[in-house]
């Protein structure tokens, strides 16, 4: 079923935000479940190497979204 018009925006405005992330955590626990005992193994240096990783991610998604968009001036 297609929706068009108001009806999509009606559909798009009713998902609640708290109901997609649920999803997503609950498989990003499932997936991270398989691999425990690898994880104590690697121990606390996983955590630095992960937000290092994020952050690097969410800075150059920022930057090539500026340029992409003509913000940046």
């Amino acid at each position: 079923m297609v929706l068009r018009g108001r009806g999509a925006d009606a559909a798009v405005k009713t998902v609640d935000f708290l109901s997609i992330a649920t999803v997503m955590l609950t498989l990003a626990g499932l997936s991270l479940g398989k691999d425990i005992p690898l994880l104590k193994n690697i121990g606390w240096k996983i955590i630095p190497v992960g937000l290092v990783a994020i952050t690097a991610s969410f800075l150059l998604s920022t930057v090539i979204a500026e340029f992409a968009l003509g913000l940046w001036h």
